[in-house]
């Protein structure tokens, strides 16, 4: 089992990155204009896929995530970043490849 302070500082970490993609998502917005539609695929940069795959790495490393749960986790970034339900398959391949 983990000690408390280890659990503390993965929820920390958790934490972190989930507001960092807020301020990603909310900067991509407003460049974009108007919100984006659940259905309608939504463009990522190469710089926003790179910062994905940092905190995605940062996440799996901190929380200890189990590789089994790794595709979850990297649909659930690329969702929250984005705000779309429809992820690109080539993307959640590329973050999770080790």
């Amino acid at each position: 089992m983990n000690p408390p302070h280890e659990i503390d500082h993965s929820r920390h970490v958790i934490a972190q990155s989930r507001e960092l993609l807020k301020r990603l998502r909310q900067r991509q917005r407003d460049d974009n204009g108007p919100a984006w539609e659940d259905t309608d695929p939504v463009p990522i940069s190469a710089f926003d896929a790179d910062i994905l795959r940092a905190v995605f790495r940062d996440l799996v490393s901190e929380a200890n995530v189990p590789e089994c749960q790794w595709r979850d986790l990297a649909k659930s970034l690329v969702h929250e970043f984005t705000g779309c339900e429809l992820v690109e398959t080539g993307l959640i391949e590329w973050l999770i490849h080790k």
